[in-house]
């Protein structure tokens, strides 16, 4: 057991050690020696109390070495722990990755949206669950008017077009003080026009 805690103690600070030095290099070999350090502890050591810690360090990491879907898994399960350690930021972080590692999709969608029902995107659909996790978890943060926006216009985009009504109705509702509740009902009266349900 001493020599088990004498590792983990060790690799958690040759880490960080290493994560520092490249924060200031900027160098991408010292990052990538850092994330590897990293993803030993964790499955080494994926219970112990730093563990939270050092998954964070490791999204941020790959979040500023453009892997955003990992760094988006990571990130959430950061937000989920029970600890609650970086509990807001792994969860805003988790669905900045997500919009990143979306970006064409989504444009391509918007270029071409769906006119019946159509599956959605693996990584658009986690970047769909993560911005209900974060509009559930802090409903009451101002950031979550815009991801419940963004979420009823994936549904829009995808040809889920009632679904899309149900939330873009819900956010106009309790919203339409904001530009997002206006710009929600403006969607809603389209959509019924364009349906003939007007």
């Amino acid at each position: 057991k001493e020599t088990a805690t004498l590792v983990e103690r060790e690799t958690h600070r040759y880490g960080t050690m290493i994560h520092k030095l490249a924060d200031k290099s900027k160098s991408p070999a010292e990052f990538a020696i850092a994330m590897e350090i990293y993803q030993v502890y964790l499955k080494n050591f994926p219970a112990n109390d730093n563990a939270v810690d050092v998954r964070f360090y490791l999204a941020s990491i790959q979040f500023d070495q453009g892997i955003f879907a990992q760094a988006a898994e990571n990130y959430l399960v950061v937000a989920k722990d029970k600890s609650k350690k970086h509990y807001e930021p792994s969860m805003k972080s988790a669905v900045v990755a997500l919009q990143n590692a979306t970006t064409k999709d989504i444009q391509e969608a918007r270029a071409n949206p769906a006119k019946k029902e159509t599956k959605i995107p693996t990584l658009v659909a986690s970047l769909l669950s993560a911005l209900d996790f974060v509009a559930k978890e802090i409903p009451r943060d101002p950031e979550t008017v815009s991801m419940r926006f963004s979420a009823a216009e994936i549904h829009l985009l995808y040809g889920l077009s009632a679904e899309a009504i149900t939330r873009f109705t819900d956010l106009a509702i309790d919203q339409i003080v904001t530009p997002q509740g206006e710009a929600a009902a403006k969607m809603v009266m389209t959509q019924h026009k364009e349906s003939k349900n007007w």
